[in-house]
This record gives structure tokens, C-alpha cells and sequence, in this order.
């Protein structure tokens, strides 16, 4: 997963391009590993029968470093590793290999120094620069490592980093021949409006935190009370049935703020409050409290892919995106 070094003098250039595969090759045989011979720690399974068939759904979680750790709030580096995981790991890996094989001799040109005739300088003439077959590969590698990183990543605060990197590339990518006014036009173009996309999946991860106090996909132990505080995946399926999808008991609570203020100054007792808030919360979520909050969570996360694939309307980007070099 790790973006390779490679030599920014031209001697090793011709190299750099050999690493990245090599590094794509690496990536399929870690995935190849792990489907064969799985961790045993940090197992989530969730196993239901039907009629004659039963279905398992196996999980991986864990953190390898804990950022912030609070009451409220805990920021860490982890990862979560499904069936879709690996499927996607398979899907980047191999395209990415592809598009660096590709890129090796298409930017092969820059590997010495370039006459770029469509920047005229103020004495007439046209630019000569240096090549840059080490920076392009450098940019490429950090966007497919960014990638990675959100098939890999074990919560959504993990995922927003990894796509603003995405973002970032895609700039660097953009404006490669930045010396032209159309290209360096272009990323700046692509970078403000993945932004808009990207304000609203903040807002969408907001909303999940503010009901939820969690950002985990799994199940993660609390490192305050050491109990097991479940994740999102676990917490929008309803007990007893995975198949199923409910809205959380965090979202419904915080969208029944007033009823539970209520509650309160009528019953001071904390514990005899959380427990007859929590008889209600299933009536609370028949009548639909919470649901208009999933929504929002739900379609500010959309926004940011929206941005990010360039569908209507934040698809203005695309077109303009051909200033860069044709592998980006």
C-alpha cells in the first residue's frame, strides 16, 4: 500500500515506473495472503439461517494507532476488512498496475528535457524545462495508495483524509504542465468543486458523529471503559436479523431530544432516565424520529462521491481534466 520513493535525478528515473508495478504486484500478493490465510484476531461475525441456506458475513477490524482518545470522541488508524475489501483491493490493484504499465511509455518523453510548444515565453520562444517522469509517478503512486487507503480504511474519519488526498492528486495530475494557463485553469477547477462535494459528505459525517459518538465501521473496544462499543455496520442492523436495516437508537434518541428533556425533569435519576429512554426509543422509532437524520448523514456522504465521480451536477471538472497527461 505504501507509495514507492523513486530517484528525482534522470539516471533513475527509467526505474520508477518498474517500482510502482512492482508495488501493484506486491499489493495482490498481500490480498492473495489474507484471503487464504486470515488474521484470527478481530473477528465480527454474523451468521443467520434461511429457509435452508445459511449465509455468514466474516469481518476484520482493528487499529494500529490511536490518535485522540476521549469520553466522546476517538480518532485512530485502523482497518476493516470484508468480502467487498478484497474485492476492491483486486479491482485497484490490477487497474492501477495497468494504467502504470501504460504510463511508463507514454511519459517516456520525460524522462529527458522537454520543448513544451504550447507556452510561448515573453521573448517569443517556446519553454524548455526538465522532464518529470519521477514527479508524475510520484503523484500517480500517492493516488493510488490514497485509493487503497479508503478500501482499507477501518472508520469514516480514516476514509475523509484518504479522500481529500485523492482530491490533492488529482490536482497535482490536473496540472502537471502547469506552465499553460489551460491546465493549471483545470485543477483548479477540479479541486473547487470536489470541495463543494466534499462539504456535504463532511456534513454527512457530522450528522453520524453528533448521533451516533461513533465514526468506526466494526465493533472497537472503548479504551476509557474498555467495554466493546459497536460500530456502524452493527448499530443500522437491527438485532437478531442482519438483512435488515433500522435507524440507529443514537440517531433516534438525538432527533427525540425534547421528549427526552422531558423525561428528565420529570425523573432526575440518570440510571432510571437511560433506562425508560431506552424502552421508548423503539415507539420513538415507529413514529419515524431519526429517519429525516440517516437521510441527511445518507446523502451528504453521496454529495462526496457525486463530486468525486463526476455526476450531475458537479461533473463540470471532467472535461477540462484532459489537460492533464491521457493516463490520468
Amino acid at each position: 500500500m505504501l507509495p514507492q520513493p523513486v530517484p528525482s535525478n534522470h539516471h533513475g528515473d527509467g526505474h520508477a515506473s518498474v517500482l510502482n508495478n512492482d508495488a501493484g504486484q506486491s499489493s495482490g500478493l498481500v490480498r492473495r495472503i489474507a484471503i487464504h490465510s486470515p488474521e484470527q484476531g478481530g473477528v465480527e461475525g454474523h451468521h443467520s439461517g434461511g429457509h435452508e441456506e445459511q449465509v455468514s458475513s466474516v469481518s476484520y477490524s482493528g487499529d494500529w494507532y490511536t490518535l485522540y482518545a476521549s469520553r466522546s470522541l476517538r480518532l485512530s488508524i485502523g482497518w476493516y476488512i470484508d468480502s467487498l475489501t478484497v474485492l476492491m483491493f483486486v479491482v485497484v490493484t490490477f487497474i492501477a498496475t495497468c494504467i502504470h504499465v501504460y504510463a511508463a511509455g507514454y511519459m517516456h518523453d520525460e524522462l529527458h528535457d522537454v520543448t513544451d510548444s504550447e507556452v510561448q515565453l515573453a521573448t517569443g520562444e517556446q519553454l524548455h524545462r526538465e522532464g518529470r517522469f519521477h514527479r508524475f509517478f510520484q503523484a500517480l503512486s500517492l493516488f493510488c495508495f490514497s485509493m487503497l487507503g479508503i478500501v482499507i480504511a477501518g472508520n469514516l474519519a480514516m476514509v475523509f483524509i484518504f479522500w481529500e488526498l485523492v482530491g490533492i492528486c488529482s490536482w497535482f495530475l490536473i496540472g502537471f504542465y502547469f506552465e499553460r494557463h489551460s491546465a493549471s485553469t483545470a485543477a483548479n477547477k477540479a479541486f473547487i468543486v470536489n470541495r463543494v462535494g466534499d462539504f456535504g459528505m463532511l456534513i454527512g459525517l457530522m450528522a453520524l458523529w453528533g448521533g451516533l459518538g461513533t465514526l468506526h465501521f466494526g465493533d472497537s473496544v472503548s479504551s476509557t471503559t474498555g467495554q466493546v462499543e459497536p460500530g456502524l455496520f452493527e448499530l443500522v442492523r437491527p438485532v437478531g436479523n442482519h438483512h435488515e436495516q433500522q435507524v440507529p437508537d443514537g440517531l433516534v434518541a438525538f432527533a427525540a431530544a425534547d421528549q427526552i428533556k422531558k423525561k428528565a425533569a420529570a425523573n432526575p435519576s440518570r440510571s432510571a432516565l437511560r433506562r425508560e429512554v431506552a424502552a421508548a426509543v423503539p415507539g420513538w422509532r415507529e413514529q419515524g424520529y431519526g429517519r429525516w437524520l440517516l437521510f441527511v448523514a445518507g446523502l451528504g456522504i453521496f454529495c462526496g462521491c457525486v463530486g468525486k465521480s463526476a455526476q450531475v451536477p458537479l461533473f463540470v471538472w471532467l472535461p477540462d481534466a484532459m489537460e492533464g497527461p491521457t493516463p490520468v
